[in-house]
């Protein structure tokens, strides 16, 4: 709270109140690396400096003067509260401006959402065995680790059956020196076409099992969604079941990947 803060009629002090509001709700959004740099400096130099400057100015007009009128009519006040008005609608402003980029990226992480885990019928027309493509459940159920000491074997197993499956989609990672260590990730990649892919990772580095989709195009990744291992399996399974209508290679690796 400023030092001049309890000189203020109490206008002007709901005004100072909204106006540090404003800047404390906008101030987590400046910290992050795509955050505005006008508006930052905006907000900031206002509570730094613009804030208590006109504070300064305000109080330095002794007690007794600051209801006089000038040859315009106004008090000390007055031109006090219109300050505090020009300053608490500047910060507003920019608040909308930092929440309006943060909607924007919401949406966006919303259409990304359902395009990844939305339902999609996962019949595949002259597939070898439909019974056994309709759904990856029991088959992929089997993957699950009984407990999270398994979790690493997990990956190494997930790795190895996707490699063998769809050997130019999938890449298996390990650590240590040279990757001469544990697997650590298996990484499969699904073109969409048009530029765009889809990139299921599945990772257990240090034993902690973590799974996720990113979306890239033309090789950089734009979005990327952490889920469930059960969302991103079956997940998975869709896309490739979706590019399995199409390329009955696909459609026989798939059926052997199941079952």
């Amino acid at each position: 709270m400023h030092e001049s803060f309890f000189e203020l009629p109490e206008p002007a002090q709901r005004l100072v109140r909204a106006i540090e509001a404003t800047i404390d709700e906008a101030e987590p959004l400046l910290n992050a690396p795509d955050a505005p740099a006008d508006l930052a400096f905006n907000l900031r130099e206002t509570r730094s400096k613009y804030l208590p400057e006109t504070l300064r100015a305000y109080v330095s007009v002794p007690r007794s003067q600051r209801d006089a009128k000038d040859r315009n009519g106004r008090s000390a006040q007055d031109s006090l509260l219109e300050q505090l008005s020009i300053l608490d609608r500047a910060v507003k402003r920019d608040l909308a401006r930092v929440a309006k980029a943060k909607r924007s990226e919401l949406s966006a992480n919303a259409s990304f959402l359902a395009e990844r885990f939305d339902d999609r019928s996962m019949e595949i027309s002259e597939a070898p065995d439909p019974g056994a493509l309709a759904s990856p459940w029991p088959g992929l159920r089997n993957w699950l680790p009984a407990d999270t000491s398994e979790n690493t074997s997990m990956v190494a197993y997930v790795g190895r059956k996707f490699q063998q499956a769809f050997p130019a989609l999938t890449e298996l990672r390990y650590g240590g020196i040279f990757g001469t260590g544990a697997a650590e990730s298996v990484v499969v990649t699904l073109p969409q076409g048009a530029g765009t892919a889809f990139r299921y990772t599945l990772s257990a580095k240090s034993g902690i099992l973590e799974s996720s989709v990113s979306k890239l195009v033309h090789g950089t990744t734009i979005q990327t969604v952490r889920c469930p291992i059960e969302d991103w399996l079956q997940s998975l399974y869709d896309d490739l079941a979706e590019q399995a209508r199409q390329h009955s290679d696909m459609r026989n690796a798939l059926a052997a990947l199941i079952q």
